[in-house]
Order: structure tokens, then sequence, then C-alpha cells
């Protein structure tokens, strides 16, 4: 894995070109694991440490599995009656 790049259209122009993530959404004390995997690895486990520190919930947590999971379980039923 690593980076990736999405191409898109903005407003009234169709014409595609490449979309920027804001820099707000890296972590500069990982800076220098971007475009890597462990960027990706690093980025979780500080997600976890705030979460954990900060008292926040922006890591998904076992109930949002769950939910994920029913959604997929009535995709698939649904997909089998259609």
């Amino acid at each position: 894995m690593g980076e990736f790049s999405i191409d898109g259209a903005h407003g009234s122009d169709a014409k595609l070109s490449r979309l920027t993530v804001p820099e707000r959404y890296f972590d500069p004390a990982l800076q220098e694991l971007r475009g890597t995997p462990a960027y990706n690895v690093g980025a979780a486990y500080a997600q976890i440490r705030r979460d954990l520190t900060q008292g926040g919930s922006e890591v998904p947590d076992f109930a949002h599995a769950a939910r994920h999971h029913r959604l997929l379980d009535r995709i698939e039923r649904a997909a089998e009656h259609a």
C-alpha cells in the first residue's frame, strides 16, 4: 500500500483533475513515514492513543464493527432474494 491518487471534477467543470488531500489529514509526527504502508499503521495507532488519552472516539470500536457486520449481512440477504 502507500499513497493513492484520486481524480475528480469540481463544480461545473467536467474535466477530471487530481484531487489533493488537505495537509490537516496527515499527522506531522509521522511525516518520515508518509507514502509507505507503515504510515497507515502509525496513523491508526496514533488515533487509538489520542482516543485513550483525550477520551475521544475517532477509532471504530466493537459496536461500530457489529453494526457494519449486520449491514453487510442485510446486503447479502437482499442480494440472494433479488
